[in-house]
């Protein structure tokens, strides 16, 4: 295997990617952001938990524009991009995951045993313990501050409280689907076989 400083000329790209969202004890002006985002514009939050109409700029991760310019120039050199999250929240995708070709998930994971697995030293096996939010969408809130869908309601049951007109063609509004088709919902995982 050769490294490769210019994207253009890579067979394969590895991005490991690590967003960070304030954490409960100093959280941000408003809510937890768990979009992957550089310099989103959200509302500031009053201390009843309402939304106001300053807003704040928020940023998960530095240069995640980056992502989709590493992945147009392996792609044109006909290479793929293999991406791994680490979801220390539970990330809305939508801005990264399109740019990936194969995506893991990490829980803080090693580097190495993450690179087992692309590799195929070692054959993924885990299912996520946790269901991840579609958007935005799925987790607004009102003038009162209250969300869309229950807050105490887990991620993986929040699709009998979502209202119809945000429901897709299988009855799911809550949990993000991918570009494939396939819903990250709690137990959701591929796995592949070896030779």
């Amino acid at each position: 295997m050769e490294l490769v400083d210019d994207p253009s000329n890579a067979d394969y790209a590895i991005l490991m990617v690590n967003p960070s969202s304030g954490n409960y004890f100093n959280a941000t002006q408003g809510y937890l952001e768990l979009n992957i985002c550089e310099n989103h514009e959200v509302c500031n939050v009053d201390e009843q938990g309402r939304p106001m109409k300053e807003t704040h700029l928020e940023t998960t991760l530095i240069g995640v524009a980056r992502i989709e310019e590493i992945s147009k120039q392996v792609r044109d050199n006909g290479g793929k991009v293999i991406m791994n999250v680490n979801f220390s929240l539970a990330w809305e995708l939508g801005n990264v995951e399109r740019f990936a070709d194969s995506l893991l998930a990490g829980f803080f994971t090693e580097e190495d045993a993450t690179m087992d697995v692309i590799t195929g030293r070692f054959m993924p096996t885990g299912k996520l313990p946790l269901t991840l939010p579609r958007g935005d969408e799925a987790l607004a809130v009102n003038a009162d501050g209250v969300c869309i869908s229950p807050n105490d309601v887990p991620g993986f049951d929040k699709d009998q409280y979502m209202p119809e007109s945000l429901k897709d063609e299988n009855g799911k509004a809550y949990v993000y689907r991918d570009t494939c088709g396939n819903y990250y919902e709690l137990n959701f995982g591929l796995s592949y076989e070896t030779n």
